[in-house]
């Protein structure tokens, strides 16, 4: 088979470029692909050099076979020749025998008449004619001969050209069914990429269903924690008020009952002097007891804030452990294109906006913490 050709011709941009928007695995196929049709190619070229050379060879035989072959004579030239020989050979056949035998014999070397026109008692016409006769017999079987000969040539000819057409045929019907095949087997990669391209849409969209729920979780629970943070300072300090009002007021009953009661100078210094060191005293227990209080409630919210960190922390490694798991199977199905470039970019923000909620939340319910120890446990 002369026409089948499988043209595979690509620029060197284009390749480049989809090469490199392929991922290895479908590299590995294009490359598989690409060498098969080259080898099918190449395949096919020597054939038909085969092919061109065999035909050359048979050409060449045919020409050296007509070169050989000796031109055919005139039937009648040839019998003219036949009988001047004849004739010739019959009038000195005796003369000659004779004298190559004069030494043996001594016999006459002058021939009779009977033998000029007698050769053993068969006129010379007659041999001639039986020689005819003779010679066109062997014409005729040379003929028969060679008419046989042409006709297993030609039929040896139509059993090559007939065995050559059915090899042919094998060859197209092999390469139909290969290409078929083929093309099968492309139709069913191509079916499978595109179920493979609707799950990872599927699963990206699962992703992104996910990412806003949680989303709009971290909104609500941002909503409540601030909410409540405020509820908590608006009591601190209406306690605080109260605690101040409650204060005065005992201050200022203690100064009216001291001015009702009229003392002298020295005892009224004297009591002054022990109802401020009372009161100093008492306001220090006061002061000393609310630093407690106050570091005790600072110390429940560093490890209530400890814990919501280490649960952030944990909550950020599972979620980045998530993404780095669904990049690293949208990579390895080959989904590589505008949608995987939009998810990561999402993805990258997401971690942006989380990180940046962790640390506003850290600043809000953590004022009194290290902002360099925030920086570093988020690295911001």
């Amino acid at each position: 088979m002369h026409g089948l050709k499988i043209a595979t011709e690509f620029s060197r941009h284009d390749v480049s470029r989809t090469m490199a928007e392929l991922t290895n695995a479908q590299r590995h196929l294009v490359a598989n692909a690409r060498a098969r049709k080259e080898g099918k190619a190449l395949s096919e070229k020597l054939k038909e050099q085969a092919e061109a050379e065999r035909h050359e060879h048979l050409a060449s035989k045919k020409r050296l076979a007509q070169q050989r072959q000796k031109p055919p004579l005139d039937n009648k030239l040839a019998i003219r020749f036949v009988k001047q020989d004849l004739a010739q050979f019959a009038l000195h056949k005796d003369w000659k025998k004779k004298r190559h035998r004069k030494d043996k014999t001594r016999a006459s070397t002058v021939p009779d008449a009977t033998s000029v026109y007698d050769w053993d008692g068969v006129p010379v016409q007659e041999q001639v004619k039986q020689m005819q006769i003779a010679k066109e017999e062997k014409q005729k079987q040379t003929n028969a001969e060679f008419t046989r000969m042409v006709a297993e040539t030609q039929q040896k000819r139509e059993r090559q050209k007939k065995a050559k057409l059915h090899a042919e045929l094998r060859e197209v019907d092999n390469a139909k069914a290969s290409l078929e095949a083929e093309r099968l087997r492309l139709e069913e990669v191509k079916r499978v990429k595109a179920i493979q391209v609707e799950q990872v849409k599927i699963e990206n969209q699962k992703l992104q269903d996910a990412k806003r729920a949680e989303k709009l979780r971290m909104q609500e629970y941002e909503n409540a924690m601030t909410q409540e943070y405020q509820k908590r300072l608006a009591a601190q300090e209406q306690a605080r008020k109260d605690e101040l009002q409650k204060t005065y007021e005992r201050q200022e009953k203690r100064v009216t009952m001291a001015l009702l009661n009229v003392v002298s100078p020295e005892e009224k210094a004297r009591l002054d002097e022990i109802r401020a060191a009372a009161i100093q005293a008492a306001e220090r227990k006061k002061d000393e007891a609310r630093l407690e209080e106050k570091r005790r409630k600072q110390r429940e919210l560093d490890i209530l804030q400890g814990a919501e960190l280490r649960k952030q922390q944990e909550d950020k490694r599972k979620r980045l452990e998530a993404e780095r798991q669904a990049a690293a199977h949208i990579d390895a199905i080959g989904a590589q294109d505008a949608l995987a470039a939009e998810m990561a970019a999402r993805a990258k923000q997401a971690k942006k906006d989380a990180m940046d909620r962790e640390y506003r939340a850290v600043r809000i319910y953590a004022p009194g913490y290290d902002t360099n120890a925030i920086v570093t446990a988020f690295g911001l």
